[in-house]
């Protein structure tokens, strides 16, 4: 489900905000835009383990029972074509298995670069965090044209 203002005087408003979040160097973070702009209230599930650092979360439990959590910090710092777009999201996660093994990811960041005329997304680049060791540091390019 999404929200679409189209032309309103709230698309208006928000890209304002945006924009203003943009030039004073803040970051654009959608809830915020949500509570203090369209007048949604910003609502956290029960027992979420959200955090200031990390306010995405996400839990998944395949069908074997293996238990998957997620946190992510996504960035939107650029308006193309009065679009809001997704610059860079940074994420971690841990993994449970049904026998009781734990898989941890330490934080990697996601790059997103657009068309600045368009707006079209043209690559995305992972770029592994710094605290893993060197020889297992790598960072992958992939075009989407």
């Amino acid at each position: 489900m999404g929200y679409n203002a189209g032309n309103d005087a709230t698309a208006a408003a928000a890209k304002a905000w945006i924009a203003a979040k943009v030039a004073a160097g803040l970051p654009v973070r959608a809830g915020q835009l949500l509570t203090e702009v369209v007048g949604l209230p910003l609502v956290t599930a029960p027992n979420s383990k959200s955090t200031a650092d990390y306010p995405v979360y996400t839990v998944t439990t395949d069908a074997f029972g293996n238990v998957s959590e997620t946190w992510a910090q996504q960035k939107f710092d650029k308006i193309i074509a009065g679009q809001a777009k997704m610059t860079e999201t940074t994420t971690k996660s841990t993994s449970t298995s049904i026998d009781g093994t734990t898989s941890i990811t330490q934080p990697y960041k996601t790059l997103y670069n657009y068309n600045e005329s368009t707006g079209k997304l043209m690559t995305v680049q992972v770029v592994a965090a710094s605290s893993v060791p060197a020889a297992v540091t790598s960072t992958a390019t992939r075009s989407t044209r």
